[in-house]
């Protein structure tokens, strides 16, 4: 989404705090997700917000832009990871 409708890179993407709501109304949030966000998704959605943020999952992420064939990865921060990159030949 970050990618799409907020024009940034993979890797900015995957950087970009997280929030994440597995059962309603309860939401995990991680540090950087600003106060004014959570107050509005508070009042207008009731969604109750853990007391301190907390890492949320690990994206290992790539990117293939079509009309170039360019390949973009982001490896997540939050956990050990790296990006590589292996050139071959498909199977057919």
């Amino acid at each position: 989404m970050n990618v799409i409708d907020h024009d940034m890179t993979i890797q900015e993407a995957v950087d970009a705090p997280r929030i994440f709501s597995g059962w309603y109304p309860w939401v995990s949030w991680e540090e950087g997700i600003n106060e004014d966000v959570r107050e509005e998704l508070t009042t207008q959605f009731a969604y109750l917000f853990d007391d301190v943020p907390g890492p949320i999952g690990s994206a290992q992420s790539l990117v293939i832009d079509l009309q170039t064939g360019k390949i973009f990865a982001a490896a997540d921060p939050r956990r050990d990871g790296t990006v590589i990159y292996v050139k071959g030949r498909a199977q057919k």
